[in-house]
């Protein structure tokens, strides 16, 4: 008994030393570690900057932690470019309008709102000027007074109609200044009032 005792505390002591396999012990100051985070790059740029940080969390043997990925969740990262973009088409339809996004080869300029896209009309939004057709050129053709011209009060980012008086076919672009009539009226909607009279 005393025998097997021996033997196997001798086992243990020999099993707890430095057999030189590779193996370092925690306790040893000759481990080699990294010194400068120069040591830990890798040469690459899309899965982050490596750290030297020998006593964190997760950092390797040598002393070296991964650091954050340089790219967002909705991003490409570009190795050769080191760079990142946007990813180019996440989801084809988001809204459901049956018109693609822009960036899915759609003509949706908004495409988290069903009431925007290049299927739509423009409507004469007076205070608002909502693009309804992704098309900045359009404003919504309101001519409540049939003289043909458009009601300058229907805009889309800063395109207008050009008829200051849509209530009145006889005030609007092209008509002539009634002089002598009510001074505070600009006739053929240039800016100016009673121009040319005397």
């Amino acid at each position: 008994m005393r025998l097997l005792l021996a033997f196997s505390v001798c086992g243990f002591v020999l099993g707890c030393g430095d057999d030189d396999g590779g193996e370092v012990d925690a306790g040893n100051e000759d481990v080699e570690v990294c010194a400068t985070s120069a040591e830990c790059d890798d040469g690459f740029y899309c899965n982050g900057v490596e750290l030297c940080d020998p006593g964190a969390i997760g950092a390797t043997a040598f002393g070296c932690l991964r650091g954050d990925e340089p790219c967002g969740p909705t991003e490409v990262c570009m190795e050769a470019a080191e760079t990142c973009r946007e990813a180019p088409c996440m989801v084809d339809d988001a809204d459901g309008d049956g018109d693609a996004a822009l960036d899915c080869g759609g003509g949706d300029c908004d495409d988290d709102d069903a009431r925007r896209s290049s299927m739509m009309s423009e409507v004469c939004d007076p205070g608002l000027n909502v693009d309804e057709d992704c098309d900045m050129t359009t404003f919504g053709e309101r001519d409540m007074d049939g003289d043909g011209a458009f009601d300058a009060a229907c805009c889309n980012l800063g395109n207008c109609g050009t008829d200051c008086n849509d209530d009145d076919a006889a005030i609007g672009p092209g008509a002539d200044e009634a002089c002598g009539a009510d001074p505070a009226v600009d006739d053929d909607c240039d800016g100016m009032i009673d121009e040319g009279c005397t």
